[in-house]
């Protein structure tokens, strides 16, 4: 762990940003706006507790860390940016997934399981984790491929307090997008105005 810094308290690296969303845990995080007038705001400890089971689930279920490819074939939509965060804290890099699915990294998280069941066949193949968009949803809502993990019973059984998880290197590729690449260091925005909403 690298705490966060007591000066200025400027995160640099994903755990510190995390540490920080927490110090005011009742205080709004994340807020989604979807289709059809659906919202969800998340507070600094919802925020955090979902991360944490996340970054469990990644790290005990599939031996996430530096140097594991999370794929990621989500549309815009608050469930992407957990997943994200889980991912970029155990010092995974994030692919977006394209269009049609590829090959893909060694987890594959998706929206659309069935998509993926026949590229991701054989020995050697990704772990698919489905991922269930409405807020309230409790298991994926239809046919899951053989193997494949539901995202939203599973993440629950998971710990509330991240057990362990690896430290990341700066200089490591965090987010692997067809428009280039974004390194962890680079992954933590600067200093911008305090308290200010991105």
């Amino acid at each position: 762990m690298n705490p966060l810094p007591t000066a200025g308290r400027t995160p640099t690296t994903i755990s510190q940003m995390m540490d920080l969303v927490l110090s005011d845990p009742g205080r709004p995080r994340l807020t989604w706006y979807g289709d059809g007038g659906e919202r969800v705001e998340l507070s600094g400890a919802v925020l955090q507790n979902w991360v944490s089971k996340t970054v469990n689930l990644l790290v005990e279920e599939f031996d996430a860390a530096p140097g594991t490819v999370v794929t990621l074939d989500l549309p815009p939509h608050w469930r992407g940016v957990l997943w994200a965060l889980a991912a970029w804290r155990c010092g995974a890099t994030v692919e977006p997934a394209g269009d049609t699915p590829a090959t893909g990294g060694d987890v594959v998280v998706t929206a659309r399981p069935d998509a993926w069941a026949s590229v991701l066949a054989g020995p050697g193949a990704a772990d698919l984790v489905a991922v269930a968009l409405p807020a309230l949803a409790r298991s994926f809502d239809g046919d899951l491929p053989p193997g494949a993990v539901d995202a939203a019973g599973a993440v629950m059984t998971y710990g509330d307090v991240i057990g362990w998880a690896p430290e990341t290197d700066p200089a490591a590729v965090a987010l692997d997008a067809p428009d280039g690449t974004v390194a962890f260091a680079d992954l933590v925005p600067g200093t911008g105005v305090p308290g200010a909403r991105v």
